[in-house]
């Protein structure tokens, strides 16, 4: 196996952090290694298999035009990123083994929801509505990526900490690096919001401007 020695390695974080767990399943999905933009490695599973057979329940996602433009309006922002998000949500014990991966070391399953998994990102976003649901009026989620938006700094400071509160009741965690705290702009969702402004990335914009004019 390519990878292995990363494979081995992300194994073991993901052992010593409680996220996996040694299994007895007769049926596995394998590992598929991705590369990303820095060069490291990402370990994903393939679960294709799984996900042809899987009856997911329709649950909408967020408009993410509509949650822009209503963000943008506000005078003060703030977008918090949960800490690997879809891993604070734990499997019920007994569709953990339906998780199976294997690897040349051993079978494992999930504790926690993987990626991958169809029905993963609509199950993350009715979490996170519920989680949010008495904040709605100044505070949305789209899957893990949360936004408060307010009129006014005194404000903010109440639905920031409310919000905060709220998340912290739920058992969630957010990672301090990729937040951004009481901006009068910022990007989000592929767009640039705040101040009445509602724009998209310029940088996203920049980079289909690049692209070359078909020549056949």
């Amino acid at each position: 196996m390519p990878y292995r020695r990363e494979v081995d390695r992300q194994v073991k974080e993901l052992l010593d952090l409680g996220l996996i767990e040694p299994s007895n399943s007769d049926v596995t999905y394998p590992i598929v290694c991705v590369a990303k933009k820095d060069a490291s490695i990402r370990m994903c599973i393939d679960y294709r298999a799984l996900n042809a057979v899987t009856k997911v329940p329709n649950y909408p996602m967020k408009d993410t035009q509509e949650l822009t433009f209503t963000a943008g309006m506000a005078q003060w922002l703030s977008c918090l990123d949960l800490l690997k998000g879809y891993y604070q949500i734990k499997m019920h014990d007994e569709n953990r083994v339906l998780t199976a991966f294997s690897t040349h070391n051993g079978v494992y399953q999930w504790k926690v929801m993987p990626f991958g998994l169809s029905g993963a990102s609509g199950t993350f976003q009715k979490i996170m509505n519920n989680v949010l649901r008495s904040h709605s009026s100044y505070a949305q989620a789209y899957i893990d990526d949360i936004i408060v938006y307010s009129k006014t700094w005194d404000e903010h400071l109440i639905h920031l900490r409310n919000v905060l509160q709220e998340l912290e009741n739920a058992g969630f965690s957010v990672k301090l690096r990729k937040c951004t705290f009481a901006a009068k702009e910022l990007q989000f969702l592929g767009h640039k919001i705040g101040g009445g402004k509602h724009a998209p990335d310029e940088e996203k914009i920049a980079a289909i401007k690049r692209l070359e004019r078909p020549k056949t």
